[in-house]
């Protein structure tokens, strides 16, 4: 779900359309992305023993959700008329971290 998510925003991206349609296509495709991190949830919320990595990984999963979230708002109130910039700026930031973050625990583990 969260590949889906961004190849709908390099889609968005990268075929040439209108404006609108393309602030559409990335906000889908932001929200998907979050979707998508929220999936992993359950499954690391349901582990019979909760260790630091997978405190990692939840951070790191609802920080993903929160910022793709904020990202898809950003190009709501954009197509509304309203700023969304500092929101979509914000968002990037929070999902990079915690794709960051679950980089990281991946990479320590073996």
């Amino acid at each position: 779900m969260q590949a889906i998510g961004n190849s709908t925003v390099v889609s968005g991206i990268l075929i040439p359309l209108n404006e609108e349609t393309k602030s559409e296509v990335t906000i889908k495709g932001n929200l998907f992305q979050a979707v998508g991190s929220s999936m992993a949830l359950p499954d690391l919320l349901n582990a019979n023993k909760i260790s630091m990595n997978t405190l990692y990984e939840i951070y790191g999963a609802l920080l993903q959700v929160i910022g793709n979230a904020l990202q898809g708002l950003s190009g709501i109130m954009e197509l509304q008329g309203k700023q969304g910039e500092n929101i979509d700026f914000t968002g990037s930031w929070i999902q990079t971290v915690g794709a960051f973050i679950q980089a990281w625990v991946q990479s320590n583990n073996p």
